[in-house]
């Protein structure tokens, strides 16, 4: 093989190669945290103030993993009865089609009970509510 087929083979393979990556960048999933995430980042001081209200109370929310769909969730005992209306929310990060919203129902002990189907891997979960005219805030991580 002359030096000038060898140019012309590697040209060829750089080519291809550079070919491929290209079509695989092209075919890869994108998931953005949120399709709104612009109104989010303006309202993320209303987050830390009710981050900071959370951390007023004493007590804190517990997670436990009850069986691979079903979740338990423990709240202080102060949100039974004064809480006006909240949200559970559930953010997978690396496939967004698996997040959900759950509303904030607790029973009598104060706790929560949510069905899902959770697939292997880390969840945020995000607790927003209001009580007394204050905005609570609270997230931590669920590991499936």
């Amino acid at each position: 093989m002359s030096w000038g087929t060898k140019i012309v083979v590697i040209y060829t393979s750089f080519v291809l190669i550079m070919l491929t990556m290209v079509v695989m960048a092209m075919n890869q999933k994108i998931d953005l945290v949120s399709e709104n995430y612009y109104d989010q980042e303006l309202q993320y001081q209303d987050k830390i103030n009710g981050n900071e209200n959370f951390n007023q109370i004493k007590d804190s929310i517990q997670i436990s993993i009850i069986k691979n769909n079903e979740i338990l969730i423990k709240y202080p005992l102060l949100l039974k009865s004064n809480i006006a209306k909240g949200t559970v929310q559930f953010v997978k990060q690396s496939d967004n089609r698996k997040d959900f919203m759950s509303p904030l129902i607790l029973n009598e002990l104060s706790e929560q009970t949510i069905n899902h189907y959770f697939q292997k891997g880390i969840y945020k979960v995000s607790f927003d509510w209001k009580m007394n005219n204050k905005t609570y805030y609270y997230e931590q991580n669920l590991v499936f």
